[in-house]
C-alpha cells in the first residue's frame, strides 16, 4: 500500500517595503496636521461668531433704546398736535401725520425689540448655552 500525503506552506516575506511604510507614515502625519489646523480654524470661527453676535446684541440694545426715545418724542408731538387740532389751530393733515409718526415709532420699537431677542438667542447659541437659556425661560 502506497499512501502519500503532502502538506504545503507558503511564506512570503517582503524584502523591501520601506517606501510603502514611509508613505503611510507621511500620509497619517499629514492627516493629523490637517485635523489640528481644522480644529484651530474651528476655534477661531466660533470665537469670531461669538464676537459678532456680542456686537449685534449691543447694536440691537442701542437701537431699542433709540426707538424707545423716538416713541416718547412722537407721543409728545402727537399730544401737542392733538391738543392743537382739538382747539382748531392745526388741520387734519398735521394730526394724521403726527398719528402716523407715533405708529411708525411704535412699529420700529417692536422691530428692534424682536431683533434684540433674536440677537440674544444667537449670542446664547454661539456661547453653547442655548439649552440652559431655554430652560431658564
Amino acid at each position: 500500500m502506497n499512501d502519500f500525503s503532502a502538506i504545503g506552506l507558503k511564506l512570503t516575506v517582503p524584502l523591501f517595503d520601506g517606501f510603502k511604510r514611509k508613505s503611510q507614515y507621511t500620509q497619517t502625519k499629514l492627516q493629523r496636521d490637517n485635523a489640528v489646523k481644522n480644529l484651530e480654524l474651528d476655534k477661531q470661527s466660533f470665537n469670531m461668531e461669538y464676537r459678532n453676535n456680542y456686537t449685534k446684541m449691543g447694536k440691537a440694545q442701542k437701537s431699542m433704546a433709540i426707538d424707545q426715545n423716538n416713541i416718547q418724542l412722537a407721543l409728545s408731538v402727537f399730544t401737542s398736535v392733538n391738543l392743537q387740532y382739538q382747539k382748531g389751530i392745526t388741520d387734519l393733515t398735521d394730526w394724521l401725520n403726527a398719528q402716523y409718526s407715533l405708529r411708525e415709532a411704535q412699529a420700529n420699537y417692536l422691530n428692534s425689540l424682536y431683533n434684540f431677542c433674536i440677537a440674544g438667542i444667537d449670542l446664547e447659541k454661539s456661547k453653547g448655552t442655548l439649552l440652559q437659556f431655554y430652560k431658564s425661560l
